[in-house]
């Protein structure tokens, strides 16, 4: 009997080894085959001292944080992949949505680990920078 119960017990640590070895080689499976990657974008208000506005990503509603002084910022991680489209707006403190642009990923995701893609807002409309 104490022979059976060392085999099983040896059985159930063989079995968490296989298990912890699986789920550690599926994420890595996962992780190289992800069809996006996260990307830091900063949504820049350009004019110094200009009105506040609110820079907003795909279908985010404007709220107090994403309102943007004049010549400030707001940092946002998106994933995405080489061509996807990124949708941006600006809206002013009464709602009005006066600019929309979708920016389109050229670069390699990987390159954006140096590099951070911007969106620029200037009173005549959107920039797409390091896209």
């Amino acid at each position: 009997m104490a022979h059976m119960k060392w085999r099983s017990g040896r059985g159930v640590g063989f079995l968490l080894v296989v298990l912890l070895v699986s789920a550690s080689a599926c994420q890595y499976i996962s992780d190289r085959i992800q069809d996006c990657r996260q990307v830091s974008v900063d949504l820049v208000n350009r004019p110094p001292g200009g009105p506040a506005i609110h820079l907003t990503v795909d279908d985010e509603r404007a709220s107090a944080a994403n309102l943007v002084e004049g010549s400030g910022f707001r940092r946002v991680n998106l994933c995405l992949a080489r061509g996807d489209r990124a949708w941006f707006r600006a809206v002013r403190p009464d709602g009005e949505v006066v600019g929309v642009v979708a920016c389109v990923l050229s670069l390699d995701p990987f390159q954006y680990e140096a590099e951070r893609a911007r969106v620029v807002w200037e009173p005549r409309g959107f920039i797409c920078e390091r896209f």
